[in-house]
């Protein structure tokens, strides 16, 4: 199936993350037809000794497969995944039932996260916050975290506005980021931290 258009380059995400998940099949078929290679899923942290795996990446199965090539038991790969995706580790350090040699060991092979927060702006009523993101590239995304007080009609609600890709290719008058022009699409693992990065904040 086709992708739905996007003219901001931006996909909100009102009930979580689930949607995302399904990003980096359809991130493969884009790499596919644009005649690049897609995720390797069987030898995929062999590839490039000097690049760390991203745990965002890494599909349960892959995940699995990296524990062990560490010389650890398979069910690790479940303890790191609730504490990345629950919001609340922002570092292998904070991951605190892990064994500590463990957590050392998987800040030198790996990444958790690789967005840096650079800039932030909040709305006059402190119900928007906006956060400009550096890339692991050093180019610079946006994402949106907006609170909704229940009224009669609907219920209190969160919603994380996020971006896709950095630039836009639609070039719109009016719009910066379609001023930029397009430059890549993000990969799965850069749209879902975005999310994880407002629950945290959430949390905190």
């Amino acid at each position: 199936p086709q992708d739905p258009p996007c003219a901001t380059g931006e996909l909100c995400f009102a009930r979580g993350i689930g949607r995302g998940l399904i990003i980096d099949s359809r991130y493969n078929r884009r790499k596919r037809a644009n005649g690049m290679a897609a995720v390797d899923s069987q030898h995929w942290y062999t590839k490039d000794a000097q690049m760390k795996p991203r745990i965002l990446e890494l599909s349960h199965s892959q995940l699995v497969e990296l524990m062990v090539s560490l010389g650890e038991p398979r069910y690790r790969a479940d303890q790191v995944l609730k504490w990345t995706y629950s919001g609340t580790a922002r570092s292998f350090d904070e991951m605190t039932d892990l064994p500590q040699a463990f957590r050392h060991k998987l800040a030198e092979s790996c990444h958790l996260f690789t967005l840096e927060p650079i800039d932030e702006m909040l709305s006059k009523d402190e119900q928007t916050r906006k956060v400009l993101f550096q890339l692991e590239d050093g180019k610079a995304i946006e994402s949106a975290y907006m609170l909704y007080e229940p009224t009669e009609t609907s219920r209190e609600r969160r919603t994380v506005c996020v971006s896709t890709q950095v630039g836009c290719s639609i070039r719109c008058p009016f719009c910066a980021t379609g001023q930029q022009g397009f430059e890549r699409n993000l990969t799965a693992g850069e749209i879902i931290e975005q999310v994880l990065y407002f629950v945290w904040l959430a949390q905190s």
